[in-house]
């Protein structure tokens, strides 16, 4: 992207319909995908000359003619940060219809399906469950990514519009551990995402 124009625009020519909950891979190399990934899924493929993107930081925009449909911006330090090798394992998107923006709502994949899941559900996939005022995804964290129980979700759906939270998370010595959010404004109703991380990783 230089500005606001969108540089290396790659069409999508074959024509597929996408089902509501469905995945696709739009990919240079559908056959390395499948022999590089188990966990790839066969036949949810489109197999195209699409930009390279760098390991670094980049700039992913999905268009439909002229409508913007998604855009993100990513930094390799989205990963989850004790991770000593960056190189194929892919980020995924935490909560799909969570912001594209936000890096808490991104992680590195499951190191068990070996960190990539080709045409199927992302390994660390946490649909936004909101139930009353406030919701724990799960009681227990284990952020080891092997894909389960990795991070925590911390739904929420206010009454009121303009109001504030604070998010500090304590060891069970009542140690502070984590400030996770520090007087943002909140929607009617969203997800904080904790990774099992201290202040300091």
């Amino acid at each position: 992207i230089a500005g606001d124009s969108i540089a290396n625009k790659k069409p999508i020519a074959t024509h597929y319909l996408v089902f509501p909950s469905e995945v696709v891979v739009v990919t240079a190399d559908s056959l390395s995908q499948l022999q590089t990934y188990a966990a790839s899924v066969p036949g949810r493929f489109i197999q195209q000359v699409i930009p390279n993107y760098n390991n670094d930081s980049g700039t992913v925009v999905l268009l439909h003619g002229t409508t913007l449909i998604d855009r993100v911006s990513y930094l390799d330090d989205w990963h989850f940060k004790l991770l000593d090798n960056k190189d194929g394992k892919s980020l995924e998107r935490i909560v799909p219809t969570g912001k594209s923006a936000d890096p808490n709502n991104w992680h590195t994949a499951s190191e068990a399906i070996g960190f990539a899941t080709p045409g199927s559900e992302n390994s660390q996939y946490g649909p936004s469950l909101t139930n009353g005022t406030l919701a724990l995804s799960t009681d227990v964290i284990s952020p080891d990514n092997d894909g389960f129980q990795d991070f925590l979700q911390i739904n929420y759906r206010m009454n009121l519009p303009g109001m504030l939270a604070q998010i500090d998370i304590y060891d069970d010595r009542g140690r502070l551990v984590k400030a996770l959010a520090k007087n943002d404004l909140l929607a009617s109703e969203g997800t904080f995402i904790w990774d099992g991380l201290n202040d300091q990783n």
